[in-house]
Formats: C-alpha cells, structure tokens, sequence
C-alpha cells in the first residue's frame, strides 16, 4: 500500500503543475505586485484592500496600487515569524454605511488577534 502511494504522488508530481482553466468571460492578469501578500479583501466601492505578512494593508484604487499603505504597523508590533503577522482582511457588511474592516494578526503572547479598523476616508485608515 505504502509503494502504491509513494508511486501515485511521484506520478503527480511528474506530471508538472496543474493549471486551472479560466471561466468564459474572464481573464488571468496580474494587476499590481505587492511583497508578502496574505489576504485581499473588496469593498463595496471596488476598491481592492491588501494585508502583507510584515503589517501593512495596501489598498489597489482605480487601476493602481496607492502609493502609501493605509495602515503599517510599528515594527516588532506584528510577529512575522514563520507563519505569522498580519493574515487577513475582512469588509463589514455594512461598510457602505459604518465603513469598518477587520485585520486579523497571529502574535506570539495569544495565538490571534483582531483589530477594528474604521476607514475616514477613501485612502486612510486608522486603527481603535
């Protein structure tokens, strides 16, 4: 059983990585580079949030990734070690109304965290 599996998985992995067909009517381009994404999140407004492991959340506007993060995080306040930091991005479901987003970071002293973040305007947030 052992040899059937390891001979199953070497086959796959012969076999070179497998591409995903693309849906009628879309399209696969890359829009912006960002360094160390971990999640993106859309507001309502189309505006594209992006979390990166080292704590910022950049935000992609009108066809272009803004120039200054929305948020970044004090050095040393975001674990980034391994698997942690800053991993993920969340819209309200009322944003068009209390514009509120939520980041979720993994620490060393609690295993997560959230934070409110309440957006002021359409290019700069801070964080309560």
């Amino acid at each position: 059983m052992r040899l059937l599996r390891t001979g199953l998985i070497l086959a796959l992995l012969a076999a070179g990585p497998l591409a995903a067909a693309v849906p009628a009517g879309f399209t696969d381009a890359l829009v912006t580079n960002v360094s160390l994404p971990t999640a993106l999140a859309f507001t309502p407004d189309g505006r594209l949030l992006i979390t990166t492991q080292p704590g910022a959340l950049r935000v992609y506007q009108g066809g272009a990734l803004l120039a200054t993060p929305a948020l970044t995080f004090p050095d040393g306040s975001i674990c980034t070690e391994s698997e942690r930091g800053l991993l993920g991005v969340a819209v309200h479901p009322s944003f068009a109304s209390n514009h509120f987003i939520y980041l979720f970071d993994a620490k060393f002293d609690r295993l997560a965290g959230f934070l409110q973040v309440l957006c002021q305007s359409q290019q700069r947030c801070s964080h309560q």
